[in-house]
């Protein structure tokens, strides 16, 4: 069986070890075994995180279709006059009015 070197965090969060072998390296390190319940939990949330990276991209490209979609149909209300600018929260407004302005820069 291997042995680890692990740091447990407060919050119960686990660090691995993978700097050099020297001693002084491991400072703050405890010795486990790879078997320990603690490096398994460690090892299965790594994998879960690895596991969706795909879905949370398509989450964040949604997400930016989503936003944009929703600018049009704003932009597309106040021009319509079924809305004006002032019936929108101060920070909506100042969030659309950079976002276009970054728009306007893209190549």
């Amino acid at each position: 069986m291997a042995l680890k070197f692990i740091q447990i965090h407060p919050d119960g969060s686990v660090t691995e070890f993978s700097g050099s072998q020297n001693g002084a390296d491991k400072a703050g390190y405890i010795e486990i075994d790879e078997t320990d319940a603690r490096y398994v939990a460690h090892v299965a949330a790594q994998a879960k995180v690895i596991a969706n990276a795909p879905i949370l991209a398509n989450i964040m490209m949604t997400d930016s279709q989503f936003v944009r979609g929703m600018e049009d149909l704003i932009a597309a209300l106040i021009n319509k006059g079924t809305i004006t600018a002032l019936d929108l929260p101060p920070a909506l407004v100042t969030r659309i009015q950079q976002r276009q302005a970054l728009r306007v820069q893209l190549v």
